[in-house]
């Protein structure tokens, strides 16, 4: 599942490129809905495993369900928007060793986003 979720980091890291503010935000959706292909404002396991097999990357979808859980803050057993856009601004952070609310905006906003 590591491997995969590094992969993926990459994979998403080359799409975002040197994009910044309005546009990284933009971009980050644009994959999202990408992704959510029933178009529920979610996504849940078959639809991230079948994204990530578009990425070259197959996995089982209890794999797939293991790399949700690390992403699903609230444990509803999906990805919303606000989660998928912290878990990539997160991921960009830690890849930039910049912090978290260069991404989020201030702190408070970060921490009460986590």
């Amino acid at each position: 599942v590591w491997a995969n979720m590094a992969k993926t980091s990459r994979a998403l890291a080359d799409r975002l490129g040197g994009l910044q503010g309005e546009s990284l935000t933009a971009e980050i959706e644009s994959v999202f809905f990408a992704i959510d292909q029933d178009e529920s404002g979610s996504i849940g396991a078959e639809e991230l495993g079948a994204a990530l097999e578009m990425l070259g990357l197959n996995m089982t979808e209890a794999a797939a369900q293991e790399m949700l859980k690390t992403i699903d803050n609230n444990s509803d057993g999906s990805v919303d928007i606000h989660e998928f856009k912290l878990f990539i601004f997160s991921k960009l952070a830690k890849d930039k060793n910049v912090p978290l609310r260069t991404y989020v905006g201030d702190k408070e906003d970060a921490e009460s986003e986590a």
